[in-house]
């Protein structure tokens, strides 16, 4: 059973250990001081030995070290009596006893609460606690909260099943796309800015320049300065004839051959900058339209228009597996390292090509060796890809005019978070880009609508990310 006599360790203790062990009764063998008294107390079928660690202090000995040396004892004499620390005034003693090596203690209930806790322990639970009742309120146990949490996952299968359900025709996503056109079609375009210079600010009282009363300068534009930039502004729109030669404009007006125009492409009007959008989304303008506009408080752009695309193109459905190159430990990536990704990759791409050479042995390829977190478990399929989504080299591969179902080959890409190489299968075209836009805004209004229609009437709460709804 669980019931040990506990028997001291003098003469008659050792012979009663002896005639209780004969008889299977459990023993633990007391008042120990030396590590001989419980080597003896082994000997004579104790299962437990247990010194008194603080009495042992008391007298002038080492409690803990005489658990350490009974501990060592027992190891190599290969004992199977357990040495079990007593007599304790603190918890450092009892973790001191654990580090040498002593796998039980019997001890009070003060003591085993100082050892089993900590007060920033206690102080952690109750922020836990305080934080929990702030997002649940008070009397919220997880209970509730799991129960709460499968009616979450309930409705956003329906949520799902409804955004599902919506369908829409050509004509209605053509429809709603040319009514959003100038928010969603791409523009190409070149710009540079003509800053104002900025001049010391005068002080009120007497003319002086802030720079005579304060160590740190004060400066800003002045009518006087934005009216320069105005004219150098003009004079660069006048001698631009396109977006290819604005920045020679730029550079011949201020006299510095450093300075560069910025190209962009591919830029959804509803992310063209505020100052110039209207501008840009006039349906008349054409390429080589020119203007300048200004930028209040900081100068005028000079802003070329190249051209604008309502996004009628397909979508790709690719597969792709990607080999990262390691990086060295300054973050580089070195050109053998590049080497040896390039090199997995063909083998890898070698291996596709000695088996059946079918999409689906594709992605069980992609399963087994790619290193792209995101689409490695579905066999490295990327099913609506549009232009501009992935890096350049990827990007151009997928839309080269040329590219037909069953195509492959093997691309480098780079980003700020890798260098490597992807294989590259063609699956074919999708949906097109126009009508994706359209969809995905549609449903997401409708959506919208929906859920309205749902929670009006209730009192709509939202915590922690999650909407509650209290009727």
């Amino acid at each position: 059973g669980n019931t040990f006599v506990k028997v001291p360790v003098t003469r008659e203790g050792y012979k009663a250990m002896k005639e209780l062990k004969k008889r299977e009764i459990l023993i633990t063998a007391t008042a120990i001081f030396t590590p001989m008294e419980a080597l003896l107390a082994a000997e004579c079928g104790a299962d437990y030995a247990a010194p008194y660690v603080n009495r042992i202090d008391n007298i002038g000995g080492d409690g803990i070290e005489v658990v350490r040396q009974i501990c060592e004892l027992y190891d190599i004499h290969q004992m199977s009596t357990y040495c079990l620390g007593a007599s304790f005034k603190n918890a450092r003693q009892v973790q001191e006893i654990a580090l040498a090596g002593c796998p039980a203690a019997t001890l009070p209930p003060d003591i085993l609460w100082k050892v089993a806790g900590h007060p920033l322990t206690e102080e952690g639970v109750d922020g836990f606690i305080r934080d929990w009742e702030s997002v649940y309120g008070k009397g919220c146990n997880s209970k509730i909260i799991r129960k709460e949490m499968e009616r979450v996952s309930l409705a956003s299968k329906v949520i799902q099943d409804v955004q599902d359900s919506f369908e829409y025709s050509d004509e209605e996503l053509a429809k709603y796309y040319n009514e959003h056109k100038d928010d969603y079609d791409n523009y190409s375009y070149a710009y540079y800015l003509v800053n104002a210079e900025k001049e010391p600010t005068a002080s009120a009282e007497d003319g002086s320049s802030v720079e005579e009363e304060s160590a740190e300068e004060e400066t800003a534009v002045t009518d006087e300065t934005m009216d320069v930039a105005k004219k150098h502004a003009d004079a660069i729109a006048a001698a631009a004839t396109g977006t290819g030669n604005l920045t020679a404009a730029v550079q011949a007006e201020m006299g510095d051959t450093t300075l560069e125009a910025v190209t962009q492409s591919a830029v959804q009007g509803s992310n063209l900058p505020a100052d110039y959008a209207d501008w840009m989304k006039d349906a008349s303008r054409v390429a080589g339209d020119k203007t300048v506009v200004e930028s209040e408080g900081t100068g005028y752009y000079v802003v070329v228009y190249g051209s604008r695309d309502a996004n009628d193109y397909h979508m790709a459905s690719v597969r792709h597996i990607l080999i990262q190159a390691q990086a060295d430990e300054n973050g580089e990536y070195t050109e053998e390292a590049l080497a040896a990704a390039k090199a997995t990759l063909e083998g890898i791409y070698q291996e596709w090509q000695n088996g059946d050479k079918t999409e689906d042995s594709f992605a069980a390829l992609a399963q087994q060796y790619s290193q792209d977190n995101g689409s490695a478990s579905t066999g490295g399929l990327y099913d609506s890809v549009y232009k501009g989504e992935m890096v350049p080299e990827f990007d151009a591969w997928c839309f080269d005019a040329s590219r037909k179902p069953g195509d492959t080959g093997i691309v480098k890409g780079e980003s700020s978070g890798y260098s490597g190489y992807h294989l590259i299968y063609y699956v074919g075209q999708g949906d097109l880009y126009s009508k994706y836009l359209a969809k995905t805004a549609l449903v997401e209004e409708n959506l919208k609508k929906w859920q309205d229609e749902q929670t009006d009437g209730f009192d709509v709460k939202e915590k922690f990310s999650l909407k509650f709804v209290q009727a």
